[in-house]
């Protein structure tokens, strides 16, 4: 006999499937085109040149000036569709980065709590809330990369899969060629691992001490984070954009 679909798996995946087609729907929408100008520029002067710029070229009263290209290989993505392809297919990128993003992040949640509907209302209400945010920037690679490393955490942690954390090095690796949010991973990863130690010390969860596992594997993500145009002072591009009053007092996005 074929098996057939029961109510209950049919109730169970129909908000699902809403769920994932509304968080791609909400990404799909025209450039606003704030940023992509001077990204496609730097995209075009590396592209041409074969190397990463480390003064500012553009400007004329900072010209000279150090200049990090935190997003450097995004730049030369988006400049290489643009050109290549069509400016189309940049929504075609972030609607398939974000909405892969939230969709990742719907299931996060619905492994989490088994409640179908529940982890599906969240997802949406999150996908409409950020549509201000979903355009065509380097910054969308964090969101996808931070739920990747989310649901690989939770594999390690939940599933007891060692070989997840494998995968994190080199995730960080691409990541931090691509947008300086990557060390919001390397943040998570701390967090998980202060959690743990607590569980294991005050609460006495003795299967939390493998979250010990996670101190090599930050290591390890720090060092592939290195391997990129500007060394270690990348490492410390976050924290000096996040302490600069004009960037936290000024731009929409960083308000509280």
């Amino acid at each position: 006999m074929r098996g057939r679909c029961s109510p209950a798996s049919f109730t169970d995946s129909l908000p699902v499937a809403a769920g994932v087609f509304l968080c791609f729907a909400a990404t799909l929408g025209a450039i606003p085109g704030v940023d992509l100008w001077w990204q496609l520029a730097a995209g075009k002067l590396i592209w041409n040149t074969g190397s990463v710029p480390h003064t500012d070229s553009f400007s004329f009263t900072a010209r000279g000036r150090p200049w990090v290209v935190h997003e450097w290989a995004a730049d030369v993505l988006f400049y290489l569709i643009y050109t290549k392809l069509n400016p189309t297919w940049l929504v075609f990128l972030k609607t398939a980065v974000i909405g892969g993003a939230l969709s990742l992040t719907l299931l996060l949640s619905l492994r989490r709590s088994q409640r179908h509907w529940l982890a599906s209302t969240v997802a949406c209400f999150t996908a409409l809330a950020g549509v201000y945010f979903w355009d065509v920037r380097p910054q969308m690679f964090t969101y996808l990369f931070l739920a990747v490393l989310l649901l690989l955490l939770d594999d390690f942690r939940s599933n007891h899969r060692i070989a997840s954390l494998w995968l994190i090095p080199p995730l960080t690796l691409v990541w931090a060629n691509l947008h300086g949010g990557f060390i919001v991973g390397t943040l998570v990863m701390c967090a998980y691992l202060v959690g743990d130690i607590l569980d294991w010390i005050v609460r006495g969860e003795a299967e939390r001490k493998k979250s010990l596992l996670l101190v090599p594997t930050i290591a390890a993500g720090l060092a592939a984070s290195m391997i990129n145009p500007y060394g270690w002072s990348l490492l410390a591009y976050p924290f000096k954009l996040t302490a600069h009053p004009q960037v936290m007092h000024i731009i929409i996005e960083w308000f509280s």
